[in-house]
């Protein structure tokens, strides 16, 4: 394993467990006159970001577009006005 590699699990790993960090506050939030597509999306999102830091802990290695895309997910998240109201 060479050293991108590393680089590429620990920054999707990182950006993964922050992405579970800014969503999953939000679902004790919720009020009950949320819709049902906004639950189902960020349950899903979570899932898959527990599911990814699961696999880079067991030895996954992904690659290069799935850490752009996790990266920006989680800049996404964290840098949106609006999610402000939620800290």
């Amino acid at each position: 394993m060479n050293n991108m590699h590393v680089l590429l699990q620990l920054v999707t790993l990182l950006a993964a467990l922050a992405i579970f960090a800014k969503l999953e506050p939000r679902i004790n939030k919720m009020g009950p006159h949320c819709r049902i597509s906004i639950r189902v999306a960020i349950v899903l999102t979570l899932a898959g970001a527990l599911w990814l830091a699961l696999a880079i802990t067991q030895g996954y290695q992904p690659g290069g577009h799935v850490a752009v895309l996790v990266l920006g997910l989680a800049i996404w998240l964290w840098s949106d006005k609006r999610s402000r109201r939620f800290r």
